[in-house]
């Protein structure tokens, strides 16, 4: 069985500064970076596939950017969005 959703549970304690809300408010409001995103994600899933990148690995550069430039607006350090 295929996977059609997965659901991240987080505290609501700093939820104002947690780098998964930012990515999602980004992804959400720029329909460019949303398709950027799916064209990364379908890629990092063929070469995770054929087992030359891991998926979380191909993916992180691109979370990194989206919640490096939100923290940054907010002016807020940047922090790792590398946890898997």
């Amino acid at each position: 069985m295929s996977r059609s959703a997965m659901i991240d549970f987080l505290p609501t304690r700093g939820w104002e500064t947690v780098h998964q809300r930012f990515f999602r408010d980004r992804l959400l409001e720029h329909p460019g970076d949303r398709r950027r995103h799916e064209a990364l994600k379908r890629s990092a899933a063929a070469a995770a596939l054929e087992g030359t990148s891991s998926y979380n690995a191909a993916k992180t550069g691109f979370v990194q950017e989206i919640v490096d430039a939100a923290r940054g607006r907010l002016g807020l350090q940047p922090v790792s969005v590398d946890h898997k």
